[in-house]
């Protein structure tokens, strides 16, 4: 790893940092071998008790950071820019499902802010009727929209996956409904 900096609090009575220029995990000893850097430990009540300058430094630190270093990320964890170049990779390998899966996540990552629109065009609608309901009842029937775009928004996205939706239609689908749902109630209200 390079240009890195640990909080260390594997020991109870011992909280240190430790900034160092690269570090590298030694199988013979199962430590890790720092280069370059500064250990600064600190006190129980925050000031600093001592700091060390080092060239090398050999630590007992759990493997933990460079095993997630190495996990690959979900799609959900990367963005658009990332997951298509994924899923350039995913296409060459065949693997169909995965790909058709990655395609519907582009997709939903598009698709998703414009749901505000959406949520905005149904409430203005129904903030425009006159109505004499209460603000638990008004509280209610959003939770029931939000629930029920959600849930729209699940079964598409299980159909695109499965390949009976398009990638493109699935993660749009909520959004055309939505949409055409609080343009209606929208003209109907004026």
């Amino acid at each position: 790893m390079k240009r890195l900096t640990i909080l260390d609090r594997s020991q109870p009575d011992i909280n240190q940092i430790i900034t160092s220029q690269s570090a590298v995990w030694n199988l013979d000893n199962n430590k890790w071998d720092f280069y370059n850097g500064t250990i600064y430990l600190i006190s129980p009540d925050g000031d600093y008790r001592n700091i060390v300058r080092f060239d090398h430094q050999e630590l007992s630190l759990p493997r933990a950071p460079l095993d997630i270093a190495n996990r690959g990320r979900d799609a959900t964890e990367m963005n658009i820019q990332q997951a298509r170049e994924y899923l350039k990779i995913v296409q060459l390998s065949g693997n169909e499902v995965k790909a058709r899966k990655l395609e519907v996540r582009i997709q939903e990552k598009i698709a998703l802010p414009f749901v505000c629109i959406v949520f905005a065009l149904i409430g203005a609608s129904m903030g425009v009727r006159p109505q004499n309901t209460n603000r638990a009842t008004s509280f209610g029937i959003c939770v029931v929209l939000i629930f029920s775009y959600y849930l729209l928004s699940f079964i598409s996205s299980s159909f695109g996956v499965w390949g009976v939706l398009t990638p493109l239609m699935a993660a749009w689908l909520p959004n055309t409904l939505g949409l055409i749902a609080g343009i209606l109630l929208l003209v109907r209200s004026a």
